[in-house]
């Protein structure tokens, strides 16, 4: 048997004059923080807070863990306790769920750590759960909002304001293109909150497509001033079509060039709704 594990130290670097310095404190890494405590916890005494986690997941995959059950596997949940002493996981929910499906299984190997608030705790799921693919945009967007991040205040400020909400499932006056609205406040926030109001507006609490949201607020950003495309006279060719005719220009136009539906390709496909009949046509930079 080979272990390839290399035990060399690394934490040290050559400074000025070839002192030794570590390179923790020459490079400013991050603080590792407070250290957690490995325990056996009851799982009647976990919580599993829905304000920025999944409120519902698949009882398939809940029964197959459970009875795939492996502790082998099975690895440690991790857990904050509150200041009012409560127990809450951050990760491991499934595993947690599906202990339920086991009546030979009532305590859970915990990784606890303590917790000063709701942001941090938030902020603690939002960093394990950042190199995974199968998080939810709608779960990140909430832990987000309870953290404090400025960027997803203003998408949730800017979709309230139209009278919209984020959610699971598009329906009246719901929204899920978070991704799309959180890209486009980070460029230009403005243009992010026009563009959605003119969505808004144009949906009337219908469904408001995300590439027509994405091609609007290009425009917004790319138009000099003078051909803003907010101007009503604009506007009110886009409204002519509404936003299932904004939505199908752009699959067209995207299909006509055999090309994905990028926000240069959305902007353009709108600019040729408001262009038809004009003569003093506009035009976007060529630069893309």
């Amino acid at each position: 048997m080979s272990n390839i594990l290399d035990k060399t130290d690394r934490s040290q670097q050559l400074g000025p004059g070839r002192t030794v310095k570590s390179k923790r404190i020459a490079n400013k890494w991050t603080t590792p923080g407070r250290t957690g405590v490995v325990q056996m916890i009851p799982k009647q005494d976990l919580n599993i807070d829905g304000k920025y986690q999944k409120e519902k997941l698949s009882k398939n995959t809940m029964e197959k863990i459970a009875r795939e059950w492996d502790w082998s596997k099975f690895g440690v949940i991790l857990v904050v306790r509150r200041p009012d002493g409560s127990l809450w996981v951050y990760d491991g929910g499934h595993r947690v769920r599906a202990a339920f499906f086991r009546e030979d299984i009532n305590e859970l190997p915990c990784l606890v750590f303590d917790s000063d608030d709701i942001a941090s705790e938030a902020a603690a799921f939002i960093g394990v759960n950042k190199v995974r693919t199968n998080i939810c945009p709608i779960d990140t967007h909430r832990a987000l909002l309870d953290a404090g991040d400025l960027v997803a205040s203003a998408v949730e400020q800017i979709t309230q304001d139209n009278g919209y909400t984020i959610g699971r499932h598009e329906g009246y006056f719901k929204i899920r293109f978070i991704t799309e609205l959180y890209k486009a406040v980070r460029i230009n926030r403005q243009c992010a909150a026009s563009a959605f109001k003119i969505c808004a507006e144009m949906a009337s609490g219908e469904k408001i497509p995300s590439n027509t949201f994405k091609g609007l607020h290009y425009l917004a950003r790319v138009l000099p001033s003078e051909h803003n495309v907010f101007q009503k006279k604009y506007l009110q060719r886009l409204t002519k079509v509404g936003v299932e005719g904004c939505e199908m220009a752009i699959t067209n136009y995207s299909k006509a060039l055999s090309v994905c539906a990028s926000k240069r390709v959305c902007g353009e496909a709108l600019l040729n709704i408001i262009n038809k009949g004009l003569h003093n046509r506009l035009s976007l930079p060529s630069d893309r």
